[in-house]
């Protein structure tokens, strides 16, 4: 089963409804756009539909390129480029707008990686991070990382670690300015709440 739904397939994830909670911008006319962790590559194709000039998706699951790959030759859409690698092996730069959804619980170390994404932003670019973040319970502010089972309940799953309000925030301030745009669309496996940050590059005053 695909994790990404499209018009006619329905996935495991309601990509519709995630990207209207993403609230990215309407017009990428002449942008750059990367998407770290693509999949199939469904909203990489909305950035294209958007005018971006080149999208770049990233993805370190060679089924998942291949997927994509072929969707790409399916629609005809030729400035979509979907590259197998790690996020550690990824080092272009120069991107107006870059996608991480529903990923940042799988980085090695997840401050070092906001830290190399702000690097790879254009300084009046836009990233948009979207995932789960503990929040709104002084319980959790005992400590700033939490490992949660990642999975459908009764299935186990992955072990990942999750920060609280105040580490997520401390480990952007390093690179971006950053607000809270909303709450992001819920999903089986997930325990605890989804948001979608909005995170402008900090600009040197």
């Amino acid at each position: 089963m695909s994790y990404q739904s499209f018009d006619g397939v329905k996935g495991s994830s309601d990509s519709f409804g995630k990207l209207e909670a993403l609230r990215l911008p309407k017009d990428l006319t002449g942008k750059r756009v990367l998407d770290l962790g693509c999949n199939h590559g469904f909203f990489c194709f909305e950035a294209a539909r958007r005018g971006a000039k080149e999208v770049v998706g990233v993805d370190v699951d060679p089924k998942n390129i291949e997927a994509a790959r072929n969707r790409a030759k399916e629609l005809g859409v030729k400035n979509v480029k979907f590259i197998h690698t790690s996020w550690a092996n990824f080092n272009d730069t120069g991107f107006d707008l870059i996608l991480l959804l529903s990923a940042l619980h799988y980085a090695r170390d997840q401050r070092e990686f906001l830290n190399k994404i702000g690097a790879m932003l254009n300084k009046d670019g836009l990233f948009v991070l979207e995932g789960g973040m503990l929040s709104g319970d002084d319980r959790y502010l005992a400590q700033p990382w939490y490992g949660i089972p990642r999975g459908t309940q009764g299935r186990g799953g992955d072990i990942v670690l999750y920060p609280n309000k105040l580490a997520m925030f401390e480990m952007l301030s390093d690179s971006f300015a950053f607000r809270v745009v909303g709450r992001s669309v819920s999903q089986p496996g997930d325990h605890i709440p989804r948001y979608v940050i909005h995170c402008p590059k900090k600009k040197r005053m």
